[in-house]
C-alpha cells in the first residue's frame, strides 16, 4: 500500500523490519520471509539500488529453491527478475545464464506455448539486443510475439512489449 501511495522510503523501512523481525521469529524458508524480501528486491530494482536489490533475489532463490525444488515456475520467476538486474549491472554472461534456466523451467512446467514463456523469451531478446546481438534476438522476439498474439489476444499490453 505504501508503495502504491509513492511512500517508497516508509515501504523500505516497513520491508526492512519485517525482514528483521521473520529472521528472529521465523524460518527463513516460510513464504512471508520470502515475499518481504522479494517486495523489497522488487522496489530497489524499480529505484535502480540494484546492488542491494541482486542481494534479495539471491537470498529469495536460495529459500525458494530449498522450498519448491530447483524446476519450479516461483524458481523461474526469480531467475528472470535476477537476469534483469545482472543485464543492468553489465553482467551480461550471467544474466543469460539465469535467462536461460528460467526459459527452460517454464518451457517444461508450462508448455511451450504459455505467456510466461513468452515473458522469459522476450527477456533473453533483449538482453541479447542489448549486446547488439539481433540476429539472435529476433527468432525469439517472434516467438514470443506469436506466444502473447495467440494466448493474449492482439490488443494485450503484453504484446506490444514483444514488437
Amino acid at each position: 500500500l505504501l508503495r502504491a501511495q509513492g511512500k517508497d522510503d516508509e515501504a523500505k523501512r516497513q520491508y526492512d523490519l519485517a525482514i528483521e523481525t521473520q529472521k528472529k521469529c521465523l524460518d527463513p524458508n516460510s513464504q512471508n520471509y520470502t515475499s518481504d524480501l522479494l517486495n523489497l528486491a522488487e522496489m530497489l530494482k524499480d529505484q535502480g539500488y540494484y546492488d542491494k536489490a541482486k542481494a534479495l533475489y539471491e537470498c529469495a532463490l536460495i529459500s525458494c529453491e530449498e522450498k519448491f525444488g530447483p524446476n519450479h515456475s516461483k524458481v523461474a520467476k526469480l531467475l528472470n527478475d535476477l537476469a534483469f538486474v545482472l543485464q543492468a549491472q553489465g553482467y551480461y554472461d550471467k544474466a543469460k545464464v539465469h535467462s536461460e534456466r528460467a526459459l527452460s523451467i517454464r518451457q517444461v512446467q508450462l508448455g511451450p506455448n504459455h505467456p510466461d514463456v513468452a515473458e522469459s523469451l522476450n527477456s533473453l531478446a533483449l538482453l541479447l539486443i542489448t549486446q547488439a546481438k539481433y540476429d539472435e534476438a529476433k527468432p525469439l522476439q517472434e516467438r514470443a510475439l506469436r506466444i502473447r498474439e495467440e494466448k493474449l489476444g492482439p490488443n494485450h499490453p503484453d504484446v506490444a512489449q514483444s514488437l
